[in-house]
């Protein structure tokens, strides 16, 4: 099992080589959006950037019942493994499963 601590504002966790969180409650235009990847992922192409959106609990993370303001917007831009290729980098994904070598 793999579990793993978010620190928020999530773009500023520096661990997340492949993902950049935008608020999605500021106005934010396609120019903004493409700027900001363009200064996480030097070059990168459209088709190798991914723009979803996502809810994410970010407040009072102990409370069990479910409140609407714990919650905050963010759109989610994710540079595709081709980018890393491209670039010449191996990307390593979080919990990673890397086989033992035969000894």
């Amino acid at each position: 099992m793999c579990i793993h601590a978010q620190h928020w504002p999530p773009d500023k966790n520096e661990s997340s080589k492949d993902e950049l969180y935008i608020q999605g409650n500021d106005h934010t235009d396609f120019e903004d959006l493409w700027q900001k990847a363009q200064k996480k992922w030097p070059g990168i192409k459209m088709e190798e950037l991914e723009i979803a959106p996502e809810y994410v609990h970010t407040h009072h993370l102990n409370y069990d019942r479910y409140d609407p303001s714990d919650y905050t917007n963010f759109l989610r831009l994710t540079a595709k493994p081709s980018y890393f290729q491209r670039m010449g980098e191996r990307q390593t994904l979080p919990c990673e499963f890397v086989p033992r070598e035969a000894a």
